[in-house]
C-alpha cells in the first residue's frame, strides 16, 4: 500500500530532513532523508550547503517519497519509520 504526502511535515533536522506521510487510512509514518542521500541527490553542485537541505528535498520530493513507499511496502522499517540513506538513492537509479 503506497503512503502519501502530509503537507506541512518536513523539518531540517540534525542527521536530514524529517518528514512525515499517511497510510490511506491516515496513520502517520516517521520518515527521515539523510544529509549524505541529500547530497547524492543533489549531486556535484555544491552540496545540500549551497542551498540548504530543506531546497534540496523539496526540489526532489517525489522522487524520496517514492523510496519511502517502495520501502514501506517491502516492511523496510527502522528507528521507528523509514529512513531513506544514500544506498537507497543509488538503489533506485537516482545517483
Amino acid at each position: 500500500m503506497p503512503l502519501q504526502r502530509k503537507l506541512g511535515s518536513s523539518r531540517s533536522g540534525i542527521s536530514g530532513v524529517e518528514f512525515v506521510m499517511v497510510t490511506r487510512d491516515g496513520t502517520p509514518v516517521a520518515c527521515n532523508v539523510t544529509r549524505d542521500a541529500l547530497n547524492l541527490l543533489f549531486g556535484g553542485q555544491g552540496g545540500i550547503a549551497a542551498v540548504g537541505p530543506l531546497a534540496v528535498f523539496d526540489q526532489y520530493r517525489d522522487k524520496i517519497e517514492a523510496i519511502v513507499s517502495q520501502k514501506w511496502d517491502c516492511s523496510q522499517l527502522e528507528e521507528g519509520g523509514i529512513v531513506v540513506r544514500p544506498e537507497d538513492v543509488l538503489n533506485a537509479g537516482l545517483g
